[in-house]
């Protein structure tokens, strides 16, 4: 499944639920694991709130690992676009 796809079911779910991400930061190919409330893809871009960190992060679509759907829901706080 693609991730452009997992993001969309994740939203789609009633309630929405948590995705779970493995992201590759290009500049030091340090990789990380994050809990994300998905909200928008745009221009190769994907924003979410990271739930640790508890704020909307940027994420680049291509620099994307891995992403799952979680059984953790959420309450949306935003409306999804583009996804």
């Amino acid at each position: 499944m693609s991730v452009q796809s997992v993001l969309s079911e994740a939203v789609t779910e009633d309630p929405p639920r948590v995705v779970r991400m493995e992201y590759e930061k290009k500049s030091t190919g340090e990789i990380k694991t994050y809990y994300v409330e998905p909200y928008e893809i745009r221009d190769g871009k994907f924003w979410g709130e990271d739930r640790i960190a508890g704020h909307i992060k940027q994420f680049i679509l291509g620099n994307i690992i891995n992403v799952d759907l979680t059984d953790e829901t959420f309450s949306p706080k935003w409306p999804f676009k583009g996804i």
